[in-house]
Order: C-alpha cells, then sequence, then structure tokens
C-alpha cells in the first residue's frame, strides 16, 4: 500500500512538472486553455464527450492542422483462416517397391480368376456329360475337379498376397497412395516420372486447424503451386511435432527437403470486413485502439478487438465499416489530449496498467 501511495505521488509531482496538457490543448485547439471549461461532460460541446460508450475527442479544423493529424478511409478487405506449417517432400523410393510387388501380385490375381473361370466352365461341361452317360469316365471328373480346387488355392493365395500389400502400403502411405498404386492411375504415373511429389505437412502441436480438400497450399517462392489434399498421414516424423497431412503437388521438389508452409483456406470459407492499417493502431491499457473521423471536429476511439493479421495492417469484422475514415497520424496526440486531466484538478494516471 505505501508502495502504491509512493508511485501515485510521484506521478502527480511528474505530471504536474511537465505542462503537456496545455501544450498538447493549444496545438490541438489553436487556442488558449479555459480554465472554466470542464472536459468530462457527456456533451458533445466539451473538448471531451462519450458516444456508445467510446470516448469522442473535439478537435478544431485548425487545430488538426496544426496537430498533424491525417486520416484516410477504411477499405474492405476479406480474412482467411491460416496455419504455418512445416513441410517435407517424402522419398517414395519404399511406395515404387511396395506398388511394383503389388502390381505383380494383381497380376497374379487377376491370371488366377481367369484359370479358375475356364476351369470351372470344364468341370461344368464334364461334369453334363458324365451324368449323360456319354464318353466321360468318372476319373477325368475327378481330376477335372481336383485342377479347380488347385486354381481356386491359387486364386486365394494371390488375393492375399494383393490384400497384404495394399494394407502395407495405405498403412505406411495412406489410402490415396493406395488407390493410386493400385489402379495405376495418372497421378502415380506422375509420380513415378518426377511430375509431381508427396510433401508431408505438419502443423503446430497446439494448432486448431483443420485441412480440407479445398485448402491453399503455399511453399516458399511458389505462391501459386497446384497442391491437393490427400489424407492424414499414417506414419509420425520424429522430426515434426503435432498433426500431419499428405498433399499431392504438381511440381518436381527434391526428396528429403524441408521447408516452411502455410496452409490457407479458400475464398468460400472467408470473412468480410475492412483492413485496419498497422499506423492506426495507438495502444492503451494493453490493448490496441483506432481513432475513427466522425465529422469534421470529433474522433471516437474504438478498441480493435481482433488478431487476424493481413499484410499491413489487421482484419476487423466488428465495429468498424469501410469507409469510415481512420487516423493514420496523430492517433498519439488525440489519446494524450482525451486523457488530460480536467482544470484544477490532481492528476491521476487512467492506465489500468498504472494500478501494476
Amino acid at each position: 500500500m505505501k508502495l502504491k501511495k509512493a508511485k501515485l505521488s510521484a506521478l502527480v509531482v511528474l505530471l504536474a512538472a511537465i505542462p503537456i496538457s496545455t501544450t498538447v490543448y493549444e496545438t490541438l485547439h489553436g487556442e488558449k486553455r479555459s480554465e472554466n471549461v470542464s472536459r468530462h461532460n457527456t456533451t458533445p460541446h466539451g473538448d471531451v464527450s462519450t458516444s456508445n460508450g467510446f470516448a469522442v475527442v473535439y478537435v478544431s479544423p485548425n487545430g488538426q492542422t496544426l496537430g498533424g493529424i491525417t486520416t484516410q478511409a477504411l477499405t474492405e478487405a476479406s480474412w482467411a483462416e491460416a496455419a504455418n506449417a512445416q513441410a517435407n517432400i517424402l522419398n517414395l523410393d519404399g511406395y515404387f517397391s511396395l506398388a511394383a510387388r503389388l502390381q505383380g501380385a494383381l497380376a497374379e490375381t487377376r491370371a488366377a480368376q481367369l484359370e479358375v473361370r475356364l476351369a470351372e466352365k470344364t468341370l461344368k461341361r464334364n461334369q453334363t456329360l458324365y451324368s449323360d452317360g456319354q464318353n466321360i469316365s468318372a476319373q477325368t471328373l475327378q481330376d477335372t475337379q481336383a485342377n479347380v480346387a488347385n486354381l481356386r488355392a491359387k486364386l486365394i493365395s494371390a488375393q492375399a498376397s494383393s490384400d497384404a500389400l495394399l494394407s502395407q502400403i495405405q498403412q505406411q502411405f495412406g489410402p490415396s497412395l493406395k488407390h493410386f498404386a493400385e489402379t495405376a492411375s495418372g497421378e502415380f504415373k506422375r509420380l513415378q516420372i518426377g511430375q509431381s511429389c508427396i510433401v508431408r505437412i505438419a502443423l503446430p502441436p497446439d494448432s486448431t486447424f483443420t485441412p480440407t480438400h479445398k485448402d491453399h497450399l503455399e511453399l516458399p517462392s511458389m505462391p501459386d503451386i497446384n497442391a491437393a489434399y490427400l489424407s492424414a498421414a499414417p506414419v509420425i516424423d520424429p522430426f515434426m511435432e503435432g498433426p500431419a497431412f499428405l498433399y499431392l503437388v504438381n511440381a518436381t521438389l527434391p526428396a528429403g527437403t524441408r521447408m516452411p508452409a502455410r496452409l490457407v483456406k479458400t475464398e468460400a470459407h472467408n470473412l468480410k470486413g475492412v483492413r485496419i492499417p498497422s499506423q492506426a493502431l495507438v495502444w492503451f491499457g494493453g490493448q490496441p485502439w483506432v481513432y475513427i473521423k466522425l465529422d469534421n471536429t470529433h474522433f471516437e476511439r474504438r478498441p480493435l478487438a481482433s488478431d487476424k493479421s493481413l499484410k499491413d495492417g489487421y482484419f476487423a469484422n466488428q465495429s468498424f465499416k469501410a469507409g469510415e475514415i481512420v487516423v493514420m497520424r496523430g492517433s498519439q496526440l488525440l489519446l494524450s489530449d482525451e486523457l488530460r486531466p480536467p482544470p484544477n484538478s490532481v492528476a491521476v494516471c487512467k492506465d489500468p496498467e498504472c494500478d501494476d
């Protein structure tokens, strides 16, 4: 308690020693400060008033010129949810090896299926001939039946090999790459000849971003890269924490390369609002504020309750509208005038940080 009183007493002495309030007032209003004018009423005729719970500062046109206050109109902007990530270009040698074995197993399976169908037709014909008492012996019929059984066993073995390889590919590379290998699709062929690559994208551990097929992937120096979301990454990368996902990128990139990346939601998910220029921000009470020019002589201070950053500014879709006039230069001067103590009063710090 004693420390707080000491800090307050020191602040009072300091403010009393600095004639900033008179200087700011004369700069903004172009006239001597009247000791009979109360600045803290709620009417628009004093230096400071309130509107919808926000402080409004009066500054004469001449005071705006002397104070160097400049403004500009707020422009429309859109904001898309995005997330920074780490990218790793996968080495697909193991994938292509499994895919080659899979193609061999699938070929054996197709051949075995054909042999079984032909053998079953022969068996059916021999059974008919034998039943009709024609020139088919019981031994011939039995041999045909045994051949069908053997071919069926061969087919089951080939199918088991194919299924095992398909399962192994999916466990290591996900369902999409399994489908590419199984069907020898165009995507698979482009991967084989190096026209495409698979990129593993790892998000931060605390990220809430949920990738979808409509996301846009950004890589360094490749803003217009053509990338398609495939699936969640089935294998954990010990060098990258957080959830990971696989993307098919139509570009030639060296396997094993690691680089920063960014995932951005497409325009369908964009929010609409305005861009608040960085130069317009003024900090007070530990948060950013913006002064909006209401008319020729009144400026309203509004909080910027947004952490969505844009290039050279911030996105806001509440409390601000496109076309409103924002103060670009002179916000700190307006804040100083707004917080200037009333005449014949003890100067007290209004910043909540003064309570610390």
